[in-house]
């Protein structure tokens, strides 16, 4: 049963999504609102962050303390591949990242509707082939990604397998969209319970990302992909959030392909329930996950 907090987050969520469908703010302007909301993602006590540039891409390292320097996550943040930043998600990774002790890297990838596929998978490889080149070692990387950064992660690994790179360690995947065809049953089964992603219009997102390529392209609609091969998986999601289709079919393919898989679901909660952590004791449960799974896959004290 979902918490008090949860409840009154979602009746506040679900109030401001009726306005933003009554209104229908450009995504300049749902960009504008989440970058203002994001000032109040501060950074967790006992962690810094520090901007850099990687070939014209902004990008930020997010540093704890207590840090493991050779290990490290690669953010990819969600936002229906137009919106959310590095900003946006700075706190969310902040406290994964205090609570592994590793540092992690979260891209500011080009976004719909100004840059379509593969502009964003090709940042994503961007960032991936940064820390290569840093000397981070593919064992000590692992992926990270939510809602559209969560699929963004599975194309990557998929882009990864089939050109011969060496795949990371293993992927976190939080609520990740892999299907943009949008054949789940949850889209319209949870129409009235997540009203959070569906104010985002997602099916319009989805076209206007792929652009001239079909939805159905593996690098664009993951779910589609031969999964074998990848490495191991946590996957968390709702059972109440319209992706919750696309975590549960990813994870049985997955695991009928050979693939390692943890699925986690939660009772009754919106999607995005992970960045507010701070206020959700859900999403403090979320994060104690999180850190298991990575400690245990990079083989660190649990």
């Amino acid at each position: 049963m979902a918490s008090f907090q949860h409840s009154f987050l979602k009746l506040s969520l679900q109030t401001a999504s009726y306005a933003f469908q009554f209104s229908k703010p450009s995504v300049s302007g749902l960009r504008g609102i989440l970058e203002a909301l994001s000032v109040y993602h501060l950074l967790p006590w006992g962690t810094n962050f520090e901007p850099l540039d990687i070939d014209g891409m902004y990008a930020e390292w997010i540093i704890p303390s207590d840090k493991r320097p050779d290990k490290v996550l690669l953010y990819l943040h969600g936002g229906a591949y137009a919106v959310g930043s590095p900003h946006t998600h700075r706190t969310l990774v902040g406290q994964i990242t205090k609570k592994t002790g590793i540092r992690a890297l979260v891209i500011d990838y080009r976004k719909t509707p100004e840059h379509q596929f593969p502009a964003a998978l090709d940042d994503a490889r961007k960032a991936y082939d940064f820390l290569i080149a840093e000397g981070y070692l593919p064992q000590n990387i692992v992926l990270g990604g939510d809602s559209a950064g969560g699929g963004l992660c599975v194309s990557l690994l998929i882009w990864l397998r089939d050109n011969k790179k060496t795949l990371p360690k293993a992927a976190v995947l939080l609520s990740p969209w892999v299907d943009l065809e949008i054949t789940g049953d949850s889209i319209k089964t949870n129409l009235n319970t997540d009203r959070v992603l569906s104010s985002l219009e997602l099916q319009d997102m989805g076209v206007k990302y792929a652009g001239k390529t079909p939805l159905n392209h593996p690098l664009i609609s993951p779910l589609n992909a031969e999964l074998s091969g990848l490495p191991p998986l946590l996957i968390q999601t709702s059972d109440t959030e319209v992706l919750y289709s696309d975590a549960t079919r990813l994870a049985e393919k997955a695991e009928k392909a050979g693939v390692k898989v943890t699925l986690q679901v939660w009772e009754g909660l919106i999607h995005w329930w992970h960045l507010f952590w701070n206020i959700l004791p859900e999403g403090s449960e979320a994060i104690n996950e999180i850190e298991t799974f990575i400690k245990t896959e990079m083989k660190l004290k649990v």
